[in-house]
C-alpha cells in the first residue's frame, strides 16, 4: 500500500508478522537496518490472546492473515483464527480507545467466542466471526472484513460514512462478497459486493466513478448482476463478472479487479 512505507511479509502458519526495513531506524519498537528482516509480532507458536499488553515479539498469534498501517506508525493485525484484531503500537498513546506503549501489542477489536454482536458498542467487547482482512482509512479508522461484513472501529469521535461514531466503538457498514476491500483517494470504500458486483460506500457526497453519490450509501460501479464475461471496452455497470475476489486502487485512482472466475485482471 502507498500508505504503508514498510514492506511486510506474512505467513500465517509461522504465527509471526515480519518486516523488511526500507530504511534504518526504529519501527514498532525494534531497531532495524535497511534491507534486513525482523519479526515484529509473534513467537512462532500459536496461542490465543497471549501477551496482550506486552511486547509484541513475545505475544503469540493464531492465524495472522493480513495487516495494515495503523495510527502514528502502528501496525494493525488480523489475528483471524483468534477472532480478534490486534495492534502493535508505533508510538505511546491512545489509539482506538486503548492506551498503548510503543512496541507492545493490544487487542482493538474482538473479545470472545465466534459471533456477531456488539454493533455500536466498545470494539473490544464485540464478538467477531473470522476477521481475516484489515485496512485503515484516511481518518485512521480501522476497517475489518469479518466473514463478509465490513466493520469499522473509529479511532476518534466524529461522523464517518454517514454515521456518528465514538472512539474505540465498532459499527457495521456493509456486506461484502469476498475479501476485496480498498480505500480510494476520496476516502470511499470500494469492495467486492457479491458474485458479480463491485460496489462503493460513499465517504462523502459527490460524483465518483461517473455517478452522483450520497454519503453513507452504497452504489454498484461494476457488474450487472449476471455471472459471466462480457462488457470489455464499455460501461463497467453493464459488464459481467464471476466471483470478483479482490479489488485495488492504482496511483491514478482506477479500480483494479481480480475477476477470479474469468481468470482475468480488469
Amino acid at each position: 500500500s502507498t500508505l504503508f512505507p514498510y514492506p511486510t511479509l506474512f505467513r500465517s502458519q509461522n504465527y509471526r508478522v515480519r518486516v523488511v526495513a526500507s530504511s534504518s531506524g526504529t519501527f514498532y519498537g525494534v531497531s532495524m537496518t535497511a534491507g534486513d528482516m525482523y519479526t515484529i509480532a509473534g513467537t512462532g507458536s500459536d496461542g490465543r490472546l497471549s501477551g496482550n499488553g506486552g511486547p509484541a515479539t513475545a505475544a503469540e498469534l493464531y492465524g495472522p492473515s493480513s495487516a495494515a498501517p495503523g495510527p502514528s506508525g502502528g501496525l494493525v493485525i488480523a489475528d483471524a483464527a483468534d477472532r480478534r484484531v490486534r495492534m502493535v503500537a508505533g508510538k505511546t498513546g491512545t489509539f482506538y480507545g486503548v492506551s498503548m506503549k510503543a512496541g507492545d501489542t493490544y487487542t482493538v477489536a474482538g473479545g470472545g467466542p465466534a459471533g456477531s454482536s456488539g454493533d455500536g458498542g466498545p470494539a473490544t467487547q464485540a464478538y467477531l466471526e473470522f476477521p481475516d482482512l484489515v485496512r485503515t482509512d484516511h481518518a485512521g479508522n480501522l476497517l475489518i472484513n469479518d466473514d463478509g461484513s465490513i466493520q469499522v472501529v473509529a479511532d476518534s469521535a466524529g461522523t464517518f460514512y454517514g454515521q456518528k461514531m465514538k472512539a474505540g466503538y465498532i459499527y457495521s457498514l456493509a456486506q461484502v462478497g469476498f475479501d476485496g476491500l480498498a480505500v480510494d483517494a476520496e476516502g470511499n470504500l470500494v469492495f467486492s459486493a457479491g458474485p458479480s458486483h463491485i460496489a462503493v460506500l460513499a465517504a462523502r457526497t459527490g460524483t465518483f466513478y461517473g455517478q452522483k453519490m450520497t454519503v453513507g450509501e452504497v452504489y454498484s460501479i461494476a457488474g450487472n448482476g449476471v455471472a459471466g464475461f462480457s462488457g470489455d471496452g464499455g460501461p463497467a455497470t453493464l459488464a459481467e463478472l464471476i466471483d470478483p475476489a479482490g479489488v485495488g486502487i492504482d496511483q491514478a485512482g482506477n479500480v483494479v479487479v481480480a475477476d477470479l472466475g474469468n481468470q482475468r485482471i480488469r
